[in-house]
């Protein structure tokens, strides 16, 4: 049967996934004429040839790509195979809902000079919440090309690259 038209969506992210790329793996071959259609508390980022086009809020979108079924599969069949286009596209959708009770530490304790007892071991941790609020930028700077990017991820991109270094010069301030 041949693909007039496609609806790209992700109606359910779960509660620690943060975005869903669409297709999942690679690029995906977006007819003209395909439907986006984005929920509350989600914001999908469309990218074509490797660039971020657009940022759809919720609603239905139409999207306007470069493939026309009837032509592109001609077009493809002779120059590119059967079933490979050169127009090629995702959807990354981000969940801009509140991820509350996320958990912030050191994985090791930091060590603090003092002049007694030589050193001090120091541990720190808390809780935190985070809301996404620009996914045109999230999704470039932080998740890059993987297909899902779940709580689990921020949560050690934090610890690994913010925690232990800032624990640390606030401690070295002190002296």
């Amino acid at each position: 049967m041949v693909r007039i038209f496609d609806i790209v969506e992700a109606p359910d992210q779960g509660l620690n996934q943060m975005v869903y790329r669409v297709p999942n793996s690679g690029s995906g071959d977006f007819r003209l004429g395909s439907q986006v259609i984005v929920r509350e508390s989600q914001v999908a980022v469309f990218f074509r040839d490797g660039k971020a086009m657009a940022t759809f809020e919720p609603g239905r979108y139409v999207l306007t790509t470069q493939n026309v079924p009837v032509l592109t599969k001609f077009v493809t069949g002779l120059a590119y195979g059967k079933g490979n286009t050169p127009f090629r596209a995702e959807v990354n959708y981000v969940a801009t809902s509140l991820f509350r009770d996320l958990k912030w530490g050191t994985p090791e304790p930091v060590y603090i000079p003092d002049p007694i007892l030589m050193q001090i071991p120091i541990r720190a941790n808390g809780r935190f919440a985070i809301r996404v609020s620009d996914p045109s930028v999230f999704v470039p700077k932080v998740v890059g090309t993987r297909p899902n990017f779940r709580v689990r991820d921020i949560e050690d991109f934090l610890r690994a690259q913010f925690i232990v270094a800032a624990l640390t010069d606030g401690v070295a301030s002190l002296n």
